[in-house]
């Protein structure tokens, strides 16, 4: 629950990120964008944003907010930047992520924004200046390297290597649900929310009968903490849906990959479609609102879940979770297992 303002508390003192216009990214490259940041930081900054690529602190990330976590998280804090680092800073967002994440991204953050002003702040550390960028490795054209980027609500994990990107682990929560920006609306989850609702709802009754399981997890089984967790296989078999109803299924999924480039999103798209025989849709809740959402689909290579946090009130709290368990924090594609 969102509690109310408290009047005359100071809001954050950062440059805000809220504002959704993308930043002019002058179409440099990711690792252009990533060693213009660096380049604005001091050796202080430096030192504490860059980890070896194979650090295992990098698991070290959390949905939670600053108040309550049993760790530090890695990198500069978003608090800690100048005007101009924290341009740089979304610079770099801007040029790592699609038009898409960039949008949901800063929309999480503005989120934590409006818990600013909460009665609550103070103690849960409710703030958009508590976001942390980190990069493991040096940001490289030629060699694997990788960045985080997260906070209350959000954890990137990103990896790069062979011209591609990989997003595994991927946070995405929100509460409030929608919050505004400039006098704007803003609700990052809600076309995650509306795809799983619409593609739930699109079934027939006997595979809605099918996909429907008996209990969930509190928040989601694969969440913060969860590395190497696979729950069990449950739910409606894809194997036996026709090529429309397949397809349905895979533009729902497209949503979480198009957090990234097009080209990144595409290809990891293909591997998931090679897969659809070995994957299955479970659902727990109801259809005909938001106020009790269970969704996870989960294949070889896949776990994508999606659900509400307690009970939604008129703030709404959501969490999702993407994950490749074959290749977390790119230890497929750079041969870290």
């Amino acid at each position: 629950m969102v509690d109310p303002v408290t009047k005359g508390e100071q809001l954050p003192k950062t440059p805000q990120p809220g504002a959704l216009t993308r930043p002019e990214t002058n179409g440099g490259t990711v690792v252009e964008a990533a060693n213009a940041f660096l380049a604005t930081l001091s050796e202080a900054h430096r030192s504490v944003a860059i980890y070896d690529f194979a650090d295992p602190v990098r698991s070290n990330w959390s949905n939670l907010p600053t108040g309550i976590m049993a760790f530090d998280r890695n990198g500069v804090r978003v608090g800690d930047l100048n005007d101009e680092q924290t341009t740089a800073l979304m610079g770099f967002l801007s040029t790592a992520l699609s038009e898409h994440g960039y949008a949901v991204a800063l929309g999480i953050v503005g989120a934590d924004r409006e818990l600013s002003r909460s009665i609550r702040a103070s103690k849960f550390k409710w703030s958009s200046d508590n976001y942390w960028l980190a990069f493991f490795g040096e940001p490289s054209e030629s060699e694997a390297w990788g960045w985080q980027f997260g906070g209350h609500h959000l954890a990137l994990n990103v990896t790069l290597a062979d011209g591609r990107s990989y997003m595994s682990p991927t946070f995405l929560g929100v509460e409030p649900a929608s919050s505004t920006d400039g006098g704007a609306t803003v609700a990052p989850l809600d076309p995650f929310i509306e795809a799983g609702l619409t593609f739930f709802k699109s079934l027939d009754e006997d595979t809605r009968r099918l996909a429907t399981v008996a209990t969930r997890p509190e928040e989601a089984w694969v969440g913060a903490g969860k590395d190497g967790v696979l729950p069990a296989l449950e739910g409606a078999p894809v194997s036996d849906w026709d090529d429309s109803r397949r397809q349905s299924l895979l533009d729902t999924v497209a949503l979480w990959l198009a957090m990234l480039d097009d080209a990144s999103s595409q290809a990891r798209l293909a591997e998931i479609e090679a897969d659809l025989n070995d994957t299955y849709f479970a659902w727990n809740g109801i259809a005909d609102g938001k106020d009790s959402i269970y969704c996870r689909i989960q294949g070889p290579t896949l776990i994508i879940e999606l659900s509400t946090v307690g009970e939604v009130d008129g703030g709404g709290h959501y969490h999702s979770i993407y994950r490749d368990p074959t290749n977390e924090y790119g230890s497929k594609v750079t041969n870290l297992n």
